[in-house]
C-alpha cells in the first residue's frame, strides 16, 4: 500500500517539478528574444520598441517568482550550514522551527499577494496596457506553489518513515 502511495507522490513529484521547469524556459526564452529585438531596434535601425522593456521586467518578474519555487522545492536556496556545530537533536529542533518559519512567511506571502494583486486590478501597465494584477498575481501564485511543494516533500518524508 505505502509503495503505491510513494509511486503516486514520486509521480507529482516529477510532474510539478516539469511543470516549474518548463514554466521558467517558457518565460527565459521570449525574454531573451524580446531583448535581444530591442537592441537590434535601438542600435541598428534607431527605432526602439516602446513595449520590449515592459515585457522583458515582467517575463522577469514571472521568472524569478516560479524559479523560487523551484529552488525551494529543490532545497538548492542560500543556506548558512556548517557555521556552528549542532548536535542531531539540537538539528533535528532547528529544521523544525525553519520549516515552521518558512510555511508561516510563504502563507503570509500568499495573503498579502493576493490583497495587492486585488487592489492592482485596475491599474494597467504603461507601455502593454495590461492590468498591473497579471503581474502582481506572480506573488500568491509562486506562494501557493511553494506551499504545494513542501505538502509534497512533507508527505514524501511520512511514507519514507513508514517504510
Amino acid at each position: 500500500m505505502n509503495g503505491v502511495k510513494m509511486e503516486k507522490i514520486a509521480k507529482v513529484k516529477l510532474i510539478y517539478r516539469k511543470v516549474l521547469q518548463v514554466s521558467c524556459v517558457a518565460l527565459l526564452v521570449p525574454m531573451l528574444i524580446t531583448i535581444g529585438i530591442q537592441v537590434l531596434m535601438r542600435y541598428v535601425f534607431n527605432s526602439p520598441l516602446v513595449w520590449s522593456e515592459e515585457f522583458a521586467r515582467f517575463c522577469m518578474i514571472w521568472l524569478a517568482m516560479l524559479a523560487t519555487c523551484l529552488v525551494k522545492f529543490e532545497d538548492q536556496h542560500i543556506a548558512m550550514q556548517g557555521l556552528i556545530k549542532l548536535s542531531k537533536n539540537q538539528t533535528k529542533i532547528t529544521s523544525i522551527i525553519a520549516k515552521i518559519s518558512v510555511f508561516v512567511i510563504t502563507l503570509l506571502l500568499l495573503i498579502t499577494g493576493a490583497v495587492i494583486t486585488v487592489k492592482t486590478q485596475n491599474q494597467v501597465s504603461p507601455a502593454m496596457q495590461i492590468p498591473m494584477s497579471m503581474v502582481f498575481c506572480s506573488i500568491p501564485i509562486s506562494a501557493g506553489l511553494i506551499l504545494v511543494g513542501e505538502i509534497i516533500k512533507f508527505l514524501e518524508q511520512k511514507y519514507i518513515k513508514t517504510n
